[in-house]
C-alpha cells in the first residue's frame, strides 16, 4: 500500500483527519437539534471513516450512537454517548500527527 508516489494509509489518515472534524461537528449539530435520525446518519459516517483507518474504539463509539439513535433513545443518553465519542474523537486525533509521521517514514 505504501509503493511508489501514492501512500494510501497516509493519504487514508490525512483524509480522516480533514473529514472526521466536519463529520463530529454535524453529529454535535443534530444532537443539538434533538434530531435523532440526523444523529444516526451523522454517527454513521463518522462510524465508517473510523473504521477505515483502524479507529476501533471511535468506530465502535459511533455504532452505539447510532444504534441508540434509530432505537429512538433520549437526549439524555444519546448526549452522554457523544460525550463518550467526543473524547475518544479527541484521542484519536491526538495520536493522528505520530502515526502520520510513521507512515510519511516509511514510505520515504
Amino acid at each position: 500500500m505504501q509503493s511508489g508516489r501514492d501512500n494510501l494509509p497516509l493519504r487514508a489518515l490525512s483524509m480522516f483527519e480533514t473529514h472526521s472534524r466536519e463529520a463530529i461537528r454535524t453529529l454535535a449539530g443534530a444532537l443539538k437539534d434533538a434530531d435523532n435520525e440526523a444523529v444516526a446518519k451523522a454517527a454513521h459516517a463518522l462510524k465508517s471513516m473510523s473504521v477505515n483507518v483502524g479507529a476501533r474504539r471511535l468506530g465502535a463509539a459511533c455504532a452505539e450512537i447510532e444504534a441508540q439513535a434509530r432505537n429512538g433513545a433520549s437526549q439524555k443518553t444519546l448526549t452522554a454517548l457523544c460525550r463518550k465519542a467526543a473524547k475518544i474523537f479527541r484521542e484519536t486525533h491526538l495520536a493522528l500527527p505520530t502515526l502520520m509521521q510513521e507512515y510519511g517514514k516509511s514510505a520515504a
